[in-house]
């Protein structure tokens, strides 16, 4: 089944800022790690990973339909440092 992932404007303003692409994005969501975030009071998940070039990322997503994933946010974290 194909998702389709839709980009809030906060989300595109922030990786802009951040410079995270879509496609990092949306590799995220692919390959994250099993150390998902899952937050039932507003229905968020947060996804990290760890890109191909070594940068930790975070993406923030509400996961309406299972056919929908509307990220919120996207930022990088250090492992390390537990952020």
């Amino acid at each position: 089944m194909e998702e389709t992932i839709i980009f809030s404007e906060y989300a595109l303003r922030r990786m802009s800022q951040r410079g995270i692409t879509k496609e990092q994005v949306c590799y995220c969501i692919t390959h994250h790690s099993s150390e998902e975030e899952y937050c039932p009071a507003n229905g968020e998940i947060v996804f990290p990973t760890v890109l191909p070039d070594g940068r930790n990322i975070k993406v923030r997503v509400r996961d309406g339909n299972k056919k929908t994933i509307y990220v919120i946010d996207a930022f990088s974290f250090n492992k390390e440092r537990g952020e």
